[in-house]
C-alpha cells in the first residue's frame, strides 16, 4: 500500500510549524489589502492587523489557484504517494474546487475532501486524519473517520463588529438583511455553520450575551467528544469561554483547543470575533 500524505489549505489555523510535525503539506490562501496581495503563509498575525487596520484599504480573500494544489499534489505522486487532501467548506471558499480541478489530472491517487467547515472545527479533521494515517489507515477508512466526524460537528460564531464581514463579503448573504437592525443597535450576530454554511440563527447585546447563547445552544447537542474555541485579538475572553464550555459538560478544560484566527479568517471575522465547536460523541 502506497504512503498516504495529507494535504490542506491555511483555514484550519493549525500553525503552519504544527501542520509540519503532523506531515501535512499546506497550500495557502492569499489576503488582499488594498492593491497587495499576500500569501497568508507570508503574514504573521501581528503583520496582517497592522495592515488591516487601515479601514480605507479593501481587504477580500481567495483560494489557492489550481496550479498551487496540482504543483504540491505532482511532487508528491511523484514520490509514490496517495494524497488526502482536506479543505475549508466548499460553500464559503472556491477553495475545494480549485483542489477537486487539480486532483483530477491525478485520478484515484489524490481524494478531496470537503471538511465543511473552517478553523478549529477543519483543524480537529486534520489532526484526527493524521492520527489515524499514522496508525496505519487507507484513504478510505480516513475518509470514512471524517465523514462521521464531519457530521458530529456544531460550530457557531459570532463578531463584535461586522465592520470586516462587510468589507470581505464573505457574509453579505447572512448579515444583508439585518445589516440596519445590527449597525443601529450594535448588536451582535449569532451564527451557526449549517450543511457547510453560515445561516444565522439570532443576536446578543454584547460578548458575554453571545457567548451564554452558544454555550446554550451547544448544550442541546449531548455530550462532547471535544470542545474548541477560536477568537481574534481576545486571547482572555477565549479562555473564559473555554472554561465555561468545560464545565457546562464536565469536560477538561486544559484539553479545550483555543487557537486565534489567522489572517484568512481574520479578514472576515474582525478583532473581538469568537467562535466554539463541538464534536459530540458517536
Amino acid at each position: 500500500m502506497a504512503p498516504v500524505t495529507l494535504v490542506s489549505d491555511s483555514a484550519s489555523d493549525i500553525p503552519y510549524a504544527t501542520l509540519s510535525e503532523l506531515g501535512v503539506q499546506a497550500v495557502p490562501l492569499s489576503v488582499h489589502i488594498g492593491k497587495m496581495t499576500y500569501l497568508d503563509s507570508d503574514l504573521t498575525i501581528d503583520r496582517f492587523w497592522a495592515l488591516a487596520s487601515d479601514t480605507d484599504a479593501a481587504l477580500a480573500t481567495s483560494q489557492p489557484s489550481v496550479g498551487a494544489f496540482a504543483r504540491v499534489f505532482q511532487h508528491l505522486v511523484d514520490q509514490g504517494h496517495e494524497v488526502l487532501c482536506i479543505v475549508i467548506s466548499s460553500r464559503i471558499s472556491g477553495t475545494f474546487n480549485s483542489a477537486w480541478l487539480a486532483a483530477r489530472e491525478f485520478g484515484d491517487r489524490v481524494t478531496v475532501f470537503d471538511s465543511g467547515f473552517w478553523s478549529v472545527a477543519q483543524g480537529y479533521q486534520i489532526r484526527q486524519a493524521a492520527a489515524a494515517i499514522a496508525q496505519g489507515k487507507g484513504i478510505a477508512q480516513v475518509v470514512s473517520l471524517l465523514e462521521d466526524l464531519r457530521s458530529r460537528t456544531d460550530a457557531y460564531l459570532s463578531m463584535d463588529t461586522v465592520a470586516y464581514a462587510k468589507r470581505g463579503g464573505r457574509f453579505e448573504a447572512v448579515l444583508s438583511p439585518l445589516r440596519r437592525f445590527i449597525d443601529g443597535f450594535n448588536i451582535k450576530p449569532i451564527v451557526r455553520v449549517v450543511a457547510g454554511q453560515p445561516e444565522f440563527v439570532g443576536v446578543a447585546r454584547s460578548m458575554s450575551g453571545v457567548m451564554q447563547r452558544i454555550r446554550k445552544e451547544l448544550r442541546k447537542f449531548g455530550n462532547p467528544e471535544h470542545l474548541m474555541v477560536a477568537h481574534t485579538r481576545v486571547p482572555e475572553r477565549a479562555s473564559q469561554f473555554a472554561c465555561e464550555l468545560a464545565s457546562d459538560f464536565g469536560y477538561p478544560s486544559e484539553q479545550v483547543t483555543i487557537a486565534e484566527l489567522g489572517p484568512v479568517l481574520a479578514s472576515h471575522g474582525g478583532p473581538g470575533a469568537i467562535a466554539a465547536a463541538m464534536v459530540r460523541k458517536p
